[in-house]
């Protein structure tokens, strides 16, 4: 499990759908958990069959995933230039449906919208991270990274530039330290199995974890 921010973390801005089975099958990751979905015959829609309100929907270059409570939706975009979702199988046969190579896929979150004409939209390096992120309302984010990839701090700069949080790793990639410049500080620390020991925040606040044998939080 690897989020912006660390070995072991997650955020939605790291979902991400995994296109198997020349694109009959697709799984959504989503802060550690796994949303699946399968494409019956010609239907260009699924929906997932443990979780209902979630409805997957493959369009011309992208995947749209929508939250039927939420009345919200996710587009995924092919992370791997030069393949469209839909293209010949052959060269003298075209298949209207998704279409892929045997090679599984991945697809990167590339936007968010809702009913009420709010969209995000993510603008990504050559390394496919996340650099830039925007909002129909005005607000534009630019995300820096350390030299281990991960995330190094969050800038608005749609009104001059403001940082509004950075982030530390070990030398392990595990989250040390964050940062929001306006909220909160905390600190984390890990055993030798990569797992949380103590969290704590500069007002002093802090909590301890212990594991049983089998890794399980006991206190």
């Amino acid at each position: 499990l690897h989020g912006l921010t660390g070995v072991g973390w997650s955020d939605s801005w790291s979902e991400y759908a995994w296109v198997r089975e020349q694109g009959n099958r697709v799984d959504i990751i989503s802060l550690g958990a796994t949303l699946n979905f399968a494409f019956d015959g010609e239907s260009d829609t699924a929906v997932n069959p443990y979780h209902a309100q979630y409805i997957l929907r493959r369009r011309d270059d992208y995947l749209e995933l929508f939250d039927r409570d939420a009345l919200s939706s996710r587009f995924f975009y092919d992370a791997f230039p030069g393949m469209r979702l839909r293209h010949p199988v052959t060269d003298d046969t075209s298949d209207d449906r998704l279409a892929h190579s045997p090679a599984d896929r991945m697809y990167m979150l590339g936007g968010m919208s809702d009913t009420a004409s709010n969209r995000i939209t993510f603008e990504r390096d050559s390394q496919y991270r996340i650099t830039g992120v925007s909002h129909t309302d005005g607000i534009r984010l630019k995300l820096t990274y350390h030299a281990s990839g991960y995330l190094k701090a969050i800038h608005r700069t749609d009104n001059g530039i403001q940082t509004l949080a950075t982030y530390e790793q070990d030398a392990r990639g595990r989250l040390t330290e964050a940062d929001a410049r306006l909220d909160y500080h905390l600190f984390y620390e890990y055993d030798a199995a990569d797992r949380i020991i103590r969290w704590s925040d500069n007002d002093q606040t802090w909590s301890r974890f212990t594991y049983d044998a089998q890794g399980r939080c006991v206190t």
